[in-house]
């Protein structure tokens, strides 16, 4: 082992300082090792340097800029250099744990050889290949897929990298053969199926997307994700078709109506089943008891109104059928772009609620892995959604049924802390708001003050990853994807140049007229 510097100081079992020699190579985030006696056995520590820095007794601020020149020039004084280091651990066979001794000083430090690291970070089966250390391309970090039996969040800034490192995390996922199922808000994850040239990457993949949706991406393939009418509340329908809040009597009628469709044994009850029976009532025919015409007649006008506006293509006689989207191996996407955020909300709900009740009621637990994109609408803090209910419940119970989150969001401190908390395991990228990182270092337990002091200096793509999902904390350089990336960021400079050449054409057009007009 290469040898690059000496303990000195007072040490203890969690940090020591290490002098090193002036043409030092090593750099903040590099690992090294040092021996210490644990018991009578000398185990080989791991150490991260987290902070390096330079030390002169002479050479200090209290002297004046000649006296400095002069111990300069004179060469009287030769700064230190110093670092202080972080104990990760020693390996027991294949388990890592952490020293009780610390190191002694004058015991000699050395750079982690390669070797001990893969072996410190191996994952023994089915590891996640996520990406390499930050400080060490050659050392290839892993995950435990056990890790995921507490949950998982994904958090960084926009354009620091998380849905494209939650693309590496779902091809590594499916390449294990996992049941993935993502809502997608923006349709960050609709292209997943290719590869950037278009070959086929991953074949077992479907997106889904309701007819009421437009889509961010109208070249995509999708399958229609429907619902009934049958699978939603009195409330949720009238939130759809935008009835307010406070008209409870026609929420209430609204409410009535469905009973009566479903008291009737209908096997599917749709748009028009409910428009006829409460256009039969506005005609004051059977009106139920304690309404009036007028409330019927109100909230047939609302109808009217949503079945212009083509909010009917929204519901359909039957819902997906489940096992249409959780399919062993295989990639589903709920498509909602383009689709108001209540309706998102409404749709998450439903769809998340029949998942978790198929594998808590089922004879087979069937694992899927649900990834939330955007997060912070659905769980957000101090508010409740539609959707909210059931994730909380899936991020408290569902490991139990097999059930597994990732939630991914840009906005920490938005979400509720309850269901941040349970995700035991993080994969952070940069973060520079100091409330989100403060969100993040009160969930995350294992998340250390000097890993959160890293977060703001992280570039993109770059991350922290702590929990049960890894050995001990790594900073990580994410992997390339392979397959084709739907999010991101416009390519403003070249909208700009397109703007502005049209912009140009239509003036020297419009200059023209006016000179033909003239006769010029």
């Amino acid at each position: 082992m290469n040898e690059v510097g000496v303990v000195v100081g007072k040490t203890n079992s969690n940090e020591f300082l290490i002098s090193l020699p002036p043409d030092t190579t090593m750099v903040e985030n590099e690992y090294v090792v040092v021996d210490v006696k644990e018991r009578d056995t000398s185990r080989k520590v791991v150490g991260r340097i987290t902070r390096m820095g330079a030390l002169s007794h002479l050479l200090v601020e209290e002297a004046s800029y000649e006296a400095l020149q002069k111990m300069i020039n004179m060469q009287i004084d030769n700064p230190k250099i110093f670092a202080i280091v972080e104990a990760l651990g020693y390996l027991d066979g294949k388990v890592v744990k952490f020293p009780r001794n610390p190191p002694f000083p004058g015991a000699k430090v050395y750079r982690a050889p390669r070797e001990l690291l893969e072996e410190f970070y191996k994952v023994e089966k089915m590891p996640i290949h996520i990406g390499t250390l930050l400080s060490r391309d050659d050392v290839g970090i892993y995950l435990d897929p056990r890790g995921f039996l507490r949950h998982l969040a994904i958090i960084a800034q926009t354009g620091a990298g998380k849905s494209y490192t939650a693309g590496v995390l779902i091809e590594e996922l499916y390449e294990k053969g996992a049941s993935i199922v993502i809502i997608d808000p923006h349709a960050d994850y609709v292209r997943m199926k290719t590869d950037e040239s278009g070959n086929v990457i991953i074949p077992r993949f479907t997106v889904f997307r309701n007819p009421l949706s437009t889509g961010r991406y109208s070249d995509i393939r999708s399958e229609e994700l429907s619902i009934s009418l049958r699978d939603l509340e009195p409330n949720e329908i009238a939130d759809i078709l935008g009835i307010p809040s406070n008209a409870s009597r026609m929420k209430g009628l609204i409410g009535v109506a469905m009973s009566e469709l479903l008291s009737e044994d209908n096997t599917t009850v749709s748009f028009d089943d409910l428009y006829k029976k409460i256009e039969e009532w506005s005609q004051g025919n059977n009106i139920p008891n304690g309404y009036k015409t007028t409330d019927a007649t109100n909230v047939l006008r609302i109808l009217k109104i949503a079945k212009a506006k083509g909010l009917a293509k929204l519901f359909s006689s039957a819902t997906t059928p489940l096992d249409k989207i959780v399919k062993k191996k295989h990639i589903s996407v709920i498509d909602l772009s383009g689709l108001k955020s209540e309706i998102q909300d409404i749709i998450t709900r439903i769809f998340l609620a029949r998942i978790y009740e198929a594998n808590t009621t089922g004879k087979e637990i069937n694992p899927v892995f649900l990834v939330i994109e955007e997060a912070h609408n659905f769980i957000p803090y101090k508010k409740s959604t539609k959707s909210s209910g059931i994730i909380k419940k899936i991020a408290a119970e569902g490991r139990k049924f097999g059930v597994f989150l990732v939630i991914i969001t840009q906005r920490p401190q938005k979400v509720d802390p309850d269901v941040l908390s349970q995700a035991n395991s993080y994969i952070i990228l940069r973060l520079t708001n100091r409330e989100d990182i403060r969100a993040v270092t009160t969930a995350a337990e294992s998340l250390s003050e000097d890993l959160s002091s890293l977060l703001p200096t992280l570039n993109p793509g770059e991350a922290v990853i702590v929990g049960p999902i890894i050995k001990v904390p790594a900073i990580v350089k994410i992997k390339e994807r392979k397959t084709k990336e739907g999010g991101g960021d416009i390519d403003l400079i070249s909208k700009l140049e397109e703007a502005n050449e049209l912009a140009n054409e239509d003036i020297e057009r419009s200059v023209k007229e006016i000179k033909d007009l003239m006769g010029e």
